[in-house]
């Protein structure tokens, strides 16, 4: 693969703190971001990588708001916004339903300990990650209360991370009793181990996007990314294949700041 030289944009986001998962609208002009320090959902300019102005912003009631993850849909916007108390331990989850501009015509209260989420099966069923050995919950709506999917004392570990898996079920990224990190597949109502880290804090997997177009799996670790297609492992891509260490976060003395990367295509 060629290395990336330099990047072909940025911009620096003021009142963006800690951005932790972001996503593309459909027609690619708008970028989603949600930023944990900051508490909030922004509206990103692809073209020009500035704010539009338009924010989703929750009140904590005088705890800390942080902002965890977003999910582009069509016309919708799903984002997961956490609460915490004076110690920094969440306290309280809220899941959003937002139209295009960030206002949300629907809530629902998720509870503490909600981290990550993912649309499944044509994007009717809605599963939660809840840390610390919580498991995932699925919540399809018009029916009811959450209900467990996977158990987190089922042996599998902490889960930390899901994916839709561009079909009717989930990938699942979870910490085993040796501190490794394993890949799951959940689906027929059984997890099938697809890959585990050997080295746990250099390749320990943290983040899992499904890209619908290439129909492939992308986990990112310490130092690399992982591409997965069909439960195979095909290609790994080390910070010198991409031209040096690339890292998404913020300045500790400043704004938050951004800088968009254009990947080589797979051969």
């Amino acid at each position: 693969a060629r290395g990336w030289s330099a990047p072909i944009a940025s911009a620096d986001w003021p009142g963006v703190r800690g951005v932790r998962d972001m996503d593309v609208s459909d027609n690619g002009r708008s970028l989603f971001a949600a930023a944990y320090d900051s508490g909030n959902v922004v509206e990103i300019r692809t073209e020009t990588l500035l704010p539009t102005g338009n924010v989703l912003a929750l009140s904590a009631d005088g705890g800390s708001p942080h902002g965890q993850r977003v999910r582009v849909r069509g016309k919708e916007i799903y984002a997961l916004l956490t609460a915490g108390n004076a110690t920094g331990n969440d306290v309280s989850g809220w899941l959003f339903r937002l139209d295009g501009r960030l206002v949300p015509y629907a809530s629902f209260d998720v509870g503490a300990g909600a981290t990550d989420i993912a649309l499944y099966d044509d994007e009717k069923v809605l599963a939660l990650v809840y840390g610390n050995g919580d498991g995932i919950k699925v919540y399809q709506p018009g029916r009811g209360k959450f209900k467990d999917l996977v158990n987190g004392s089922g042996g599998y570990g902490d889960i930390v991370s899901v994916c839709e898996d561009g079909g009717s079920s989930i990938y699942f990224i979870a910490q085993t009793a040796s501190g490794a990190d394993a890949l799951y597949h959940w689906k027929n109502s059984a997890a099938a181990e697809v890959w585990r880290s050997v080295d746990a804090p250099k390749d320990g997997v943290r983040r899992l996007v499904w890209d619908a177009g290439g129909k492939a799996l992308a986990a990112t670790t310490g130092d690399r990314v992982l591409i997965f297609k069909d439960d195979a492992l095909v290609r790994t891509l080390t910070s010198g294949d991409l031209g040096g260490t690339v890292e998404l976060g913020d300045r500790e003395d400043g704004p938050g700041a951004c800088a968009r990367l254009v990947l080589p295509p797979m051969s």
